[in-house]
């Protein structure tokens, strides 16, 4: 199989990474003389070097040299979670950004349409956008099917480091507002996964120059984890990757796709994908529903299961993620309903430290309400 295979078509690049790495190294040069100079995210070495197959007493494992770090035998830029993106440092102030290759409108995706919209002077100081800011766009020299989207460097969110319930309501708060603001302009995300939020944390300073991003983030894991509970943090959450994003007709709320439109999905907990995966049919679904759910969803499985004295999402995460399209609140509904939750919930209780939830606890309680 050839290069051109992986390069033509981009859903390969989720399955190998051989493509999509070609894809980087090529433009390498290119974003250089724009002006953005890529980061390896991590270092492949010679198996000649490596001694992962230690045995023997505890003292001579901890003594033994895994890497030897003077022979580096290849750089990784894409990253391994979003082989679409990678870390550069802006030569003109050494700050860190991600580039992310933008696929031109097509089939599946309206990216480029929705990104441009959304980076329009009225839709960009909105306090309500909570999409990721894009600095500027850069065509792609060696394949107009895509162009290069130049966004601040974030961090990935992890609910298992929320330190205080306002950790929560924070990150609720902000999500249903975003998702609200999104829809108010005709645009469906389809893949709010937690995979597809990211965080700006404003009162963490971080490293810009030297380290790998993998050592920087976990420098800022380290910040959150240190900090005690009463303290505020002016985070702020955005949407990002809308690579599977949609530009709705006011007038067709309901669209219906083949089924490989399922390789962009990431919450295999949506009925709609899981009736489509069982029958092997296309999928017949609303897509402003779609995103509720998988917002709702997501608040469930990362934050409500997770913790127990965050009960307050119950109603509203069982309202957003009923089986039935047609009985999700819109993103309006779900928002107004959140607020009026947040009139309830005392001030004194979001300074509290978040408790991990007792294993079965939930389900118990939601069976005894039946």
């Amino acid at each position: 199989m050839d290069d051109s295979f992986f390069e033509d078509n981009p859903l390969n690049d989720f399955l190998s990474g051989k493509g999509i790495e070609k894809y980087w190294r090529d433009r390498r040069e290119i974003l250089e003389i724009k002006g953005y100079t890529l980061r390896p995210c991590r270092v492949s070495y010679s198996d000649a070097t490596r001694n992962l197959n230690t045995v023997g007493d505890s003292e001579s494992r901890s003594t033994a040299t895994p890497y030897n770090v003077s022979q580096p035998s290849e750089e990784h830029f894409a990253l391994k979670h979003r082989p679409n993106m990678v870390v550069a440092t802006r030569i003109a102030d050494g700050q860190l950004v991600h580039i992310k290759r933008m696929m031109q409108n097509g089939e599946y995706s309206n990216e480029a349409k929705n990104i441009a919209l959304l980076r329009e002077e009225l839709y960009r100081v909105d306090p309500a956008n909570h999409c990721v800011p894009i600095l500027e766009i850069l065509e792609d020299e060696l394949n107009k099917r895509y162009s290069l989207a130049v966004m601040p460097y974030m961090h990935d969110v992890d609910p298992s480091k929320f330190r205080s319930v306002q950790e929560v309501v924070d990150f609720v708060g902000q999500l249903l507002l975003g998702l609200d603001f999104l829809h108010q302009q005709f645009i469906a995300h389809c893949d709010c996964s937690l995979h597809n939020i990211v965080v700006d944390l404003v009162s963490t300073a971080l490293p810009q120059s030297p380290g790998t991003p993998d050592i920087i983030d976990r420098i800022f894991r380290t910040s959150r984890q240190k900090r005690k509970p009463n303290v505020t943090t002016s985070a702020k959450y955005y949407f990002t990757d809308f690579g599977a994003s949609l530009y709705m007709d006011p007038d067709r709320p309901s669209i219906e796709f083949g089924i490989q439109f399922l390789y962009w999905a990431r919450d295999t907990d949506v009925p709609e994908y899981r009736d489509a995966v069982r029958e092997s049919r296309g999928v017949a679904f609303k897509p402003f529903e779609l995103d509720v759910f998988l917002v709702g969803n997501m608040i469930r499985r990362r934050i409500l299961e997770r913790y127990s004295n965050v009960d307050f999402l119950q109603r509203l995460v069982d309202k957003m993620t009923q089986d039935r399209q047609a009985l999700r609140p819109s993103a309006s509904e779900a928002l107004l309903e959140w607020l009026a939750v947040l009139q309830r919930i005392p001030i004194r209780h979001r300074t509290h430290k978040l408790r991990l939830r007792v294993p079965g606890k939930l389900e118990k309680k939601a069976n005894g309400n039946r």
